[in-house]
């Protein structure tokens, strides 16, 4: 009558706590993040949080990458006189 068998237990177990994981770091990214306002982290975390599959791809893809500021945004650099 149950067609469950441990290996799919497992299965499930593992893509639901990799999946709450990734979700976890995704806010945790999204508000961390420095070149978002107050209103831009609200909106991310309401997309997360009421999206919770879409809402972090979303963020991965599209938000984290407009919020880079290209790769020398981390160094100060500037001419030496």
């Amino acid at each position: 009558m149950n067609d469950v068998d441990g290996t799919h237990v497992v299965i499930l177990v593992t893509v639901t706590v990799v999946w709450i994981a990734l979700w976890v770091l995704a806010v945790v990214s999204i508000i961390r993040t420095p070149g978002l306002s107050g209103f831009e982290r609200g909106i991310w975390v309401t997309i997360a949080i009421l999206f919770p599959l879409l809402g972090p791809l979303l963020w991965a893809v599209w938000g984290r990458t407009r919020t880079r500021r290209g790769p020398l945004a981390a160094r100060d650099i500037r001419p030496t006189q």
